[in-house]
């Protein structure tokens, strides 16, 4: 798996190019630039609704925490939010 992060956000799978939602892209590009470190909900939240977040922004799955494993382009996981990124460039 590739991460381009100068320029637009693109993940390149093994199925080709992955598409992500919006507060996705956001969530992906803030894990991506703290890697191998946990990056806390409260951040993900704050990154994604600024300010205002809505009420109900409390879990991680809230945070729409974009999944890489390239089986599907739209699909989310509720797994903690920890920055891993192998196969970088």
């Amino acid at each position: 798996m590739r991460f381009r992060v100068l320029g637009p956000l693109e993940v390149i799978g093994a199925a080709g190019r992955l598409l992500f939602a919006p507060r996705q892209r956001i969530v992906l590009s803030m894990l991506l630039l703290e890697p191998n470190r946990v990056v806390s909900v409260e951040r993900l939240v704050d990154a994604v609704w600024g300010t205002a977040p809505p009420s109900t922004s409390a879990t991680p799955s809230d945070t729409n925490v974009p999944s890489t494993s390239g089986t599907s382009s739209t699909e989310t996981t509720t797994s903690t939010a920890t920055s891993t990124t192998t196969g970088t460039s």
